[in-house]
């Protein structure tokens, strides 16, 4: 991540020396900082760049220095400094903490400015409103505003840099999770204006209660001259009158009083009384949660003054707002980042920065809508867009809209291989359905208003409404916990066999490899080869090989698993014959699963042959049967004394170093002693199939989602689906889902055995699953629409209960889900 810095306001890195209350080395005293950034994989780096290292529970930044250095930055704030040593060129100051360091330069940056300053906390809803409010005020302010969820203690300082010059009014979120963590932020962000948007119960094991949640963040707002929020939790929170608060709710003593709310099949009407004034509001949104995050920004707007003609004129534009970057199939083995989220330049530096990301070798295309140009007519916020995409690398731009329309003779076409301009979406959408390119990689960005979504259904590989949605960040968070749990130097190969357990080879790989990850491994040698020609260049360990894969093994420098003498005679022969030297290999030895492996007697014969030319062992390895069980940690010791007393045989043949490993992803958590100097962690990614004790500490990752075909009333004594199986006795109302077993959902979850999570209320499935279909009772769940989502399993509906329930286990259900169903990524 890279935040610019005003320039005009020529911050002097020794200057910054004295705020940070760092150790200042000097090399160039009047060198300017123009930029902060925390990432040497940031495209935009240079040698007025600040690079600040910062050591986390699972990385050190540190590591990077010399990259960093590489790249043209010349200005450190560290903690740690023998990297810096052998550097005679830079200026650095050295710190207790990066992190305060960082917090307490953001502190100063922000006390530059006098302009307003919008804060908003709460336990949901941050960003939603934040995102709103700027789509409100754009038009009529410069505003510097959070990027996409940036509000914890290392979001919220970044945050803060996009403040420069130009800006008018702020819009930042803070984020806690424990207490004392406001204060800290308190003092960044020092808002004018304050918005708490609810309390609820995330994070509640960082409180004792919902009162010292509020009290907490309630902190945020200490020197603010107001602050917005419900007057529910005015009444039920605020014991003093530290803080002036703003209310709205549904009592007349509210500053805003809500006196009524209808809501209809897509829209709502709120009755307001404000300043002896009544007048109705209609909101594109029916739910209560959007309801109560535009109260906030409808209260915020009439503290400010704007009328309420105004108000109404401006709330018909808002759009639900996606809060996540996803990553999505195309044809031709192409991918669509969908980053529709937001539209400003602050936003646009972060997606391409994760564009930037992307293996280098893939054919890269940006497209881009027009979006905010508060102050700036067409052709002044086209320079500052091609300012920014001059730094990056892709061949493929595509405009959309009227400035880029209006000024398309005189865009610097130079940089780019090929540059389209369209003024209407659907002529853009006409052109991408002719012209993807195989593996091609898409980024789309741009404002709401294009509806640019046509863009993404149009393209999409697979238009069924039923999806797998795949959650990185959770993803990423579960890699780097196992990680932590591994001793100093110990290795970490990353299972994707099995099209990744079902939810993607190559995205999955690709994030793994991202993470650190340091083998990956396949089953077949198929699945090898796509990872091979999509770009993985990490060391692959196939460990199914078949006697006719020789050939493209080899030609895909694939590392093959040897678990018979005769894959070792045949694999031997192959490569004498075709003069390979010092080829990997990988051995499989016996020790108790019996299933595929070399036992001991085999090893012995095998160890006349075992130093050969063509030949170099990578690593030898077994599996535990039963390393999740408690029952089985004998049996688990038994297996690792044979495997080590094998590997001794070994060992006394081969001088050279190979690697050791038999832990699965249990095992890493409860056999740590016998880490060695490799771990295999598979399905445990996923926060699934893991000992209970762990599994608390992991993120759910996966999610099954479809949506709702048709809801009927049926009458008492209807029967419901194929047999007559399911039958009801009174008046229910019957929701029809677009999945079935056809899609890998099981039979066996039907009449009344397993249920879904819609609208926030769990409903019976009714009846035999069907092919292609399967029914739900929805007769006690309000406001259920025909379109409406529904989540087989995920956050709300547990894998590992369901798969219980229907007498099976998470991997084969995961596994067994249909490649009719779309997989989505979502990266952010």
């Amino acid at each position: 991540m890279r935040n610019k810095i005003n320039n005009k306001l020529k911050i002097l890195f020794k200057d910054i020396a004295s705020v940070v209350d760092g150790e200042f080395h000097v090399y160039d005293p009047e060198m300017r900082v123009e930029a902060v950034s925390i990432d040497t994989r940031t495209p935009v780096l240079n040698n007025h760049t600040l690079f600040v290292a910062i050591n986390g529970e699972h990385f050190n930044a540190h590591r990077f220095i010399q990259t960093a250095y590489e790249k043209g930055i010349r200005m450190f704030i560290v903690q740690e400094t023998e990297q810096l040593n052998q550097l005679n060129d830079v200026n650095y100051i050295v710190v207790k903490n990066s992190v305060v360091a960082l917090q307490q330069f953001a502190r100063y940056y922000r006390s530059l400015f006098t302009i307003p300053v919008i804060g908003i906390t709460g336990s949901n809803g941050k960003t939603i409103v934040k995102e709103w409010l700027y789509q409100l005020l754009q038009k009529h302010e410069k505003i510097a505003v959070s990027p996409r969820s940036f509000n914890s203690q290392i979001g919220v300082p970044l945050s803060i840099f996009q403040i420069n010059e130009e800006s008018t009014l702020a819009i930042f979120e803070a984020g806690i999770s424990t207490v004392n963590e406001m204060q800290l932020l308190a003092n960044i962000i020092q808002p004018t204006i304050g918005i708490l948007t609810n309390i609820g119960h995330a994070h509640d094991a960082g409180f004792n209660s919902l009162q010292q949640k509020f009290d907490e963040k309630k902190l945020l707002f200490k020197n603010a001259a107001v602050v917005i929020t419900s007057a529910e939790l005015v009444e039920e929170y605020v014991t003093d009158e530290s803080v002036v608060f703003f209310t709205w709710g549904g009592k007349a003593e509210a500053n805003v009083y809500l006196k009524n709310v209808i809501t209809g099949s897509d829209s709502t009407r709120l009755t307001i009384q404000f300043d002896e004034d009544t007048f109705d509001i209609s909101i594109p949104f029916i739910d209560k949660a959007s309801i109560e995050n535009t109260m906030h920004c409808i209260s915020l707007l009439l503290y400010l003054k704007y009328p309420p003609h105004e108000i109404q004129e401006k709330l018909l534009q808002l759009r639900s707002v996606p809060m996540r970057m996803t990553l999505k199939k195309l044809s031709n083995d192409a991918l669509l980042i969908d980053d529709t989220y937001s539209a400003d330049i602050g936003s646009l530096k972060i997606a391409l920065d994760y564009l930037a990301g992307f293996d280098q070798t893939k054919i890269k295309t940006l497209v881009l809508s027009d979006f905010d140009q508060t102050g700036r007519t067409g052709q002044q916020w086209l320079k500052e867009v091609f300012d920014i995409l001059n730094h990056y690398r892709f061949q493929r731009l595509i405009g959309i809209g009227k400035e880029w329309y209006l000024n398309r003779a005189s865009l610097p076409v130079n940089h780019f291989e090929n540059l389209q301009v369209f003024e209407e979406v659907s002529d853009a959408i006409r052109y991408l359905r002719n012209n993807i390119q195989p593996k091609e990689l898409i980024l789309l960005k741009g404002a709401r208003n294009y509806s640019l979504e046509r863009v993404v259904k149009s393209l999409e590989f697979q238009s069924h409404d039923t999806r797998i949605e795949v959650m990185i960040p959770h993803l990423i968070e579960n890699v780097q916990y196992f990680k932590k749990h591994l001793m100093p130097g110990v290795k970490c190969m990353g299972m994707v066999k099995a099209f990744s357990y079902g939810t993607g080879a190559y995205e999955i790989a690709e994030v793994l490899v991202r993470q650190g990850i340091d083998y990956l491994t396949v089953a077949y040698l198929d699945e090898g080869v796509e990872l091979r020609q999509k770009g993985i260049q990490l060391p692959i360990m196939v460990m199914n090989v078949e006697y006719h894969s020789f050939e493209r093994l080899i030609e895909y420098n694939l590392e093959p698993v040897v678990y018979s003498l005769n894959i070792w005679s045949k694999l031997l022969s192959y490569l004498e014959e075709n003069k390979i030297q010092e080829y990997p290999v990988h051995i499989e030895l016996e020790t108790g699963m019996n299933r595929l492996g070399l036992e001991q007697k085999e090893i012995e014969q095998l160890l006349p042959q075992l130093v050969h030319p063509a030949i170099k062992i990578q690593s030898v390895f077994s599996h535990l049967a039963g390393s999740e069980d408690p029952i089985h940690d004998n049996y688990t010791l038994e297996q690792f004394a044979k495997y080590q007393k094998i590997v001794g045989l070994i060992s006394q043949v081969i001088e050279y170093r190979f690697l050791k490993h038999i832990l699965n992803t249990n095992g890493i958590l409860r056999h740590p002693s016998l880490q060695l100097d490799m771990v295999r962690l598979g399905i445990g990614m996923y926060g699934l199939a893991v000992t209970p004790v762990f599994r608390k500490d992991l993120k759910t990752v996966v999610s099954l989602i479809t949506t709702i075909a048709q809801i009927k009333e049926v009458e008492a004594g209807t029967t419901i689906s194929y047999g007559r199986k399911g039958k009801v006795n009174t008046k229910r109302t019957i929701a029809t889902l677009r999945i079935g077993y056809a899609d890998g959902y099981p039979r066996t979850l039907g009449n009344g055995v397993g249920k879904v999570w819609i609208n926030g209320y769990f409903a019976p499935i009714i009846g035999t699953i069907c092919m292609d279909m399967l029914m739900v009772d929805i007769t006690e769940i309000p406001n259920v629409q025909e379109g409406d989502e529904a989540e087989l399993w995920g956050e709300n509906v547990s894998l590992e209960e369901l798969s219980a329930i229907s007498g099976t286990i998470p991997y084969e259900i995961l596994t067994g889900i249909s490649n009719r169903v779309k997989r989505v990524y979502i990266t952010g």
